[in-house]
Protein backbone atom coordinates (compact mmCIF):
# COMPACT_ATOMS: atom_id res chain seq x y z
CA UNK A 1 0.00 0.00 0.00
CA UNK A 2 1.66 3.24 -0.91
CA UNK A 3 0.91 6.59 0.35
CA UNK A 4 -1.15 9.06 -2.19
CA UNK A 5 -0.30 12.26 -0.81
CA UNK A 6 3.40 12.12 -1.24
CA UNK A 7 3.52 13.59 -4.73
CA UNK A 8 1.03 16.16 -3.44
CA UNK A 9 3.52 17.50 -0.76
CA UNK A 10 6.29 17.76 -3.26
CA UNK A 11 3.68 19.46 -5.74
CA UNK A 12 2.86 22.02 -3.00
CA UNK A 13 6.79 22.33 -1.93
CA UNK A 14 7.65 23.19 -5.63
CA UNK A 15 4.41 25.61 -5.81
CA UNK A 16 5.55 27.60 -2.97
CA UNK A 17 8.80 28.25 -4.22
CA UNK A 18 7.18 29.58 -7.31
CA UNK A 19 4.47 31.87 -5.25
CA UNK A 20 7.57 33.22 -2.94
CA UNK A 21 9.37 33.84 -5.93
CA UNK A 22 6.65 35.55 -7.99
CA UNK A 23 5.44 37.97 -4.74
CA UNK A 24 8.95 38.37 -3.82
CA UNK A 25 9.46 40.03 -7.14
CA UNK A 26 6.48 41.66 -8.04
CA UNK A 27 6.81 45.52 -8.29
CA UNK A 28 3.68 47.77 -8.51
CA UNK A 29 4.86 49.16 -11.72
CA UNK A 30 4.25 46.00 -13.38
CA UNK A 31 1.04 46.29 -13.20
CA UNK A 32 -2.15 44.72 -10.96
CA UNK A 33 -1.60 42.19 -8.63
CA UNK A 34 -5.16 40.72 -7.98
CA UNK A 35 -4.20 37.51 -10.25
CA UNK A 36 -0.57 36.86 -7.63
CA UNK A 37 -3.16 37.46 -4.61
CA UNK A 38 -5.85 34.96 -6.13
CA UNK A 39 -3.32 32.56 -6.46
CA UNK A 40 -1.46 33.00 -3.08
CA UNK A 41 -4.73 32.99 -1.41
CA UNK A 42 -5.63 29.74 -3.53
CA UNK A 43 -2.46 28.19 -1.79
CA UNK A 44 -2.97 29.52 1.54
CA UNK A 45 -6.53 27.63 1.49
CA UNK A 46 -4.34 24.35 1.21
CA UNK A 47 -1.63 25.62 3.37
CA UNK A 48 -2.79 28.19 6.24
CA UNK A 49 -0.03 27.44 8.48
CA UNK A 50 2.48 29.05 6.12
CA UNK A 51 2.91 32.13 7.62
CA UNK A 52 5.88 33.30 5.46
CA UNK A 53 3.09 33.00 2.36
CA UNK A 54 0.08 35.21 4.34
CA UNK A 55 3.05 37.82 5.71
CA UNK A 56 4.21 38.60 1.94
CA UNK A 57 0.94 38.38 0.39
CA UNK A 58 -0.64 40.84 3.17
CA UNK A 59 2.31 43.56 2.07
CA UNK A 60 1.53 43.17 -0.94
CA UNK A 61 -2.01 43.58 -0.95
CA UNK A 62 -1.53 46.76 1.64
CA UNK A 63 1.70 48.32 1.01
CA UNK A 64 3.69 50.51 3.66
CA UNK A 65 2.53 53.96 3.59
CA UNK A 66 5.16 56.21 3.03
CA UNK A 67 5.69 59.16 5.43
Amino acid sequence: MGFFDESIREEAADARAVILHLLCNHHPAQGTSADLVELADRYLRLNPDDAEVKTIRDRLVSPPQSV
